[in-house]
């Protein structure tokens, strides 16, 4: 702790700060209704749709054939990384979770992301 307050003191009290906001009672009312979703959560499911969802998989493709490299295309340029095998055990984890969804929850979470781009990584 000394040492986080002698380099970094903003960085140790702004985690101070968010710790104290695990504490936060949350109830089914603070979460956003399925008839009510905000154009703004769309906004953002676009943009990751664009941007992230090519890197995931490629980034899965690259993995599962064992190539040092990943590349893709992000918004006309080419994105290249080393494979990130957390980023594979969390697209494996997405549509695990998915899969356990029921019926009409999975109808609810397909057309949220419809039109996203989103919809690729668990299709």
């Amino acid at each position: 702790m000394a040492l986080a307050l002698e380099h970094g003191p903003r960085v140790f009290a702004w985690v101070e700060h968010v710790e104290d906001l695990c504490g936060a009672a949350c109830t089914e009312d603070d979460w956003v209704k399925r008839d009510s979703i905000p154009q703004t959560l769309l906004a953002l499911l676009k943009e990751m749709g664009r941007v992230y969802v090519p890197v995931m998989l490629a980034n899965e493709e690259a993995l599962n054939a064992g190539h040092d490299k990943v590349q893709t295309e992000v918004d006309g340029t080419t994105w290249m990384q080393d494979p990130f095998p957390y980023q594979g055990k969390c697209l494996a984890w997405v549509r695990d979770e998915y899969r356990k969804l029921s019926t009409s929850d999975r109808t609810a979470v397909d057309r949220l992301l419809e039109g996203t781009g989103c919809e690729a990584l668990v299709g």
